[in-house]
């Protein structure tokens, strides 16, 4: 019976990952520890996934992967470089809905335009990012873009 053959990888400098994490630690507080020794290394074109029970640490790891919080011990490292501040280079699509209440549907949508560009540039382009919104919305058949989001969340998310 033939073996499976198995890729064996020389490893690489660790600004050479296009995510490099080693020795990854984080608490709140000196009794509550979150995350402890984490170590992993994602290659430029792997697939990776994180599944652990609920409470084990996913969104914390994530929160500091984007760069909303700062690891309390470790390195962290994305194309070579230290995590900085949130950037338009990565994120990740929370568990729970995120639209903002008190904003229509259409209005949620052209939020990252506006976070992109500034109140200036939003305000100078507003119609074009509008129907490219409603251009959107439409694509995924959401009829009711002037709706409060209250109403539609769970089908505009």
């Amino acid at each position: 019976m033939a073996m499976p053959y198995r890729l064996e990888r020389t490893p690489l400098e660790k600004h050479e990952y296009m995510l490099y994490c080693e020795n990854i630690c984080k608490r709140y507080n000196p009794a509550k520890w979150i995350l402890g020794d984490v170590d992993f290394r994602i290659r430029k074109g792997e697939f990776c996934v994180l599944l652990g029970p609920s409470g084990c640490g996913k969104s914390t790891l994530f929160r500091l992967i984007t760069g909303q919080e700062r690891p309390s011990y470790g390195e962290l490292l994305i194309a070579g470089k230290p995590v900085g501040f949130p950037g338009p280079d990565r994120g990740t699509v929370d568990q729970k809905y995120t639209l903002q209440k008190n904003k229509t549907v259409l209005q949620n949508v052209m939020l990252g335009r506006r976070f992109k560009h500034g109140l200036p540039g939003y305000i100078w382009s507003w119609r074009t990012y509008r129907d490219e919104a409603i251009e959107m919305l439409r694509r995924v058949r959401i009829k009711s873009p002037t709706s409060k989001s209250t109403t539609l969340s769970s089908r505009a998310v």
